[in-house]
């Protein structure tokens, strides 16, 4: 995003609930935002004077987001209050449970109209007028993938809202504008729809719910400092930014509107397996930006001392801060032992990337079961010996941001011959969504980069062909 510091962000379904509490953080965060309400201007109103009494920037603008016709005129009056639109969250939405036999028409097509009309109505606006490095964020649900009885027009309004995201993260491919979806958990305290459900939760269901936690025989080996028990409901971020140069990168830090915080300054990145690649690329890219970025990368002393001495060039000639750390990603005591070093140095790690990876090529049969556990070691298994080296101070900090580079392969793109790398691609997308649930209460956020397939600039394919990596083949 631009650096002007007046940053402006409409978020429909903005005076209560999830979506009052989005505004109330981007006010707080020094947006200019634009509380969008269908017909309760009392409560948009109180919003309103709220932020204002807190010190931030609001005002409302009435619009029904099914009339494609209200939703134009709120862009405009936007447009010209304002100056233009920098932020969109599509947060308005409707739920009216019923089993799919007793669904009428009347349920059926008012959330239609609201969850996924409403969406593409406000998603074809901001399409076409979002300024230069805009944002648009689509709320979606964590019912999606959970198939609960007497959701299933809720649940199929919100799957198609996550389709529209990522099609259209597609389509604003070049304008450095990306398309987010948000998939909360249940989050008693914000919304007046819970509200009203959790009146009629019974003593023995909360009873049961709390057992049914604490009873649970699977548990992994606690990382040092983490909590007894985990709060119940999440929050989901799955983060699918539009492909672009490597430059645009840096943006993915940039989370606030006032580039004078000092949430935005001097980030402290570490950036696993960044010898070569999209990980050098980025930590060249963030550390230009100005972030202190630690380059990580295993035998430093030996095949990977030209790129010592190339990043240390670098950082010579540009003035950025980029180091090189000795960390070996299927190593936890040299894992350790980097973060060790960083945190000696710096005393925090605000962003963790995790980039290294490694890729074969072949038939899927040709490869031995051993070779694919060591596959999934360098590319799953590695993420988790970082996470518990990194994530105790991210805690402590109540910060941070994960980065997960993950591979097209994810979206369904999946060319024949690389069985063994898009399988353990897979695997580190769902820990990294698990993860992302369960960090959310420390203000640590998750995101996803799903890169396409890039001709130059890395060596993504470097090794992949090498008989030592054939598979036996």
């Amino acid at each position: 995003m631009s650096r002007d510091g007046n940053k402006v962000a409409i978020v429909t379904g903005g005076s209560r609930g999830i979506g009052a509490a989005i505004a109330e953080r981007l006010a707080g965060d020094g947006f200019t935002v634009v509380i969008n309400y269908a017909g309760k201007m009392a409560e948009a109103e109180a919003q309103v004077a709220k932020i204002r009494k807190a010190g931030g920037r609001a005002l409302t603008e009435q619009a029904d987001v099914s009339d494609a016709a209200a939703v134009r005129r709120m862009f405009d009056a936007v447009e010209e209050a304002c100056g233009g639109v920098d932020v969109l969250v599509n947060n308005a939405g409707i739920m009216r449970l019923a089993t799919l036999e007793a669904s009428d028409d009347a349920l059926i097509d008012s959330q239609i109209a609201i969850n996924l009309k409403g969406t593409i109505n406000t998603l074809r606006e901001a399409s076409r007028r979002l300024r230069e490095g805009g944002r648009i964020i689509n709320m979606s649900s964590s019912v999606v993938g959970l198939y609960q009885p007497t959701y299933a027009v809720y649940a199929a309004t919100k799957a198609g809202v996550e389709a529209m995201t990522h099609i259209l993260s597609r389509e604003l491919r070049g304008r450095n504008i990306t398309v987010n979806a948000v998939a909360p958990g249940p989050r008693l305290q914000l919304s007046s729809w819970t509200a009203s459900r959790r009146r009629s939760l019974t003593a023995s269901q909360s009873s049961r719910r709390s057992s049914d936690l604490a009873s649970r025989k699977t548990s992994p080996t606690r990382s040092p400092f983490w909590p007894v028990r985990m709060a119940y409901g999440s929050t989901v971020k799955y983060c699918a930014p539009t492909a672009g140069p490597s430059e645009r990168f840096p943006q993915l830090i940039r989370t606030r509107a006032n580039e004078g915080t000092s949430v935005m300054n001097n980030k402290i990145i570490l950036v696993t397996g960044a010898s070569s690649g999209f990980g050098r690329l980025a930590a060249e890219a963030l550390a230009k930006a100005g972030h202190t970025v630690y380059a990580s990368m295993r035998d430093t002393k030996g095949r990977n001392k030209p790129h010592v001495e190339a990043i240390a060039g670098f950082s010579r000639d540009t003035g950025a801060d980029l180091r090189t750390v000795e960390l070996d990603v299927q190593s936890q005591p040299s894992v350790n032992k980097a973060v060790e070093q960083i945190i000696a140095a710096g005393g925090r790690i605000d962003v963790l990337m995790h980039n290294a990876g490694h890729m074969v090529f072949g038939p899927a049969e040709a490869f031995t079961p051993e070779q694919y556990a060591q596959l999934y070691d360098v590319n799953v298994l590695s993420t988790q010996r970082v996470n518990r080296a990194v994530l105790p101070h991210m805690r402590r900090q109540k910060q941070g941001l994960l980065v997960w580079v993950s591979s097209s392969s994810s979206a369904g793109g999946t060319p024949p011959y690389l069985a063994p790398y898009f399988g353990a691609k897979a695997a580190m997308d769902a820990i990294a969504v698990q993860y992302a649930r369960e960090l959310s209460r420390w203000g640590i956020e998750t995101s996803l980069i799903v890169p396409g397939a890039f001709t130059s600039g890395t060596n993504h394919f470097a090794h992949a062909g090498r008989r030592s990596a054939r598979g036996g083949i």
